[in-house]
């Protein structure tokens, strides 16, 4: 875990001097509830704020064009999330296990959504652009192949050195 995960910090607040949030640069930062990204970030990374289980709220700047996989898997807590228009996909797990998720708003500029990026999420889009409005009634951005999935659950247990126990 990052020093900052240890940290016990409430609120982040990342100022625009950085434009790039490093792949699993607040990775379990269970006590992260607001997060605010200036603008200027334009990428934030893979698992970047993965497991922050209590992150509630979110900001993101017009700025941003990228958020990678899994960029905030397991945010347990977070409610609603608005995507930047500069950003055009969703990618891998970007927002699967957010129990809590219950509304997306998305603009016309989105031309990917992985098939994964809402697994056990029971949230809604906000000006879902029409050609994914089948899609989505038909639940395809929230299923997942399951070897894909076991894969990535595989990978973060070898990441994080956790024991299973069968």
């Amino acid at each position: 875990r990052t020093p900052l995960a240890l940290s016990g910090a409430k609120r982040i607040v990342i100022r625009g001097e950085a434009d790039n949030i490093a792949d699993s640069a607040f990775e379990y930062c269970l006590g992260l509830k607001h997060l605010i990204i200036s603008s200027g970030v334009t990428h934030i990374g893979d698992c970047a704020f993965a497991f922050c289980e209590n992150l509630e709220t979110i900001k993101l700047p017009t700025s941003l064009t990228t958020i990678g996989n899994l960029s905030f898997f397991v945010c347990k807590n977070l409610k609603t999330i608005t995507i930047p228009k500069k950003v055009t996909s969703l990618e891998f797990l970007t927002f699967s296990a957010c129990l809590n998720l219950k509304e997306i708003v998305l603009h016309d500029n989105i031309k990917k959504i992985a098939d994964s990026a809402f697994v056990l999420t029971n949230a809604e889009p906000v000006n879902l652009p029409d050609n994914f409005k089948e899609d989505w009634n038909n639940k395809k951005f929230k299923r997942v192949i399951h070897h894909c999935f076991y894969s990535i659950i595989d990978a973060i247990r070898e990441k994080h050195n956790i024991k299973t126990f069968e």
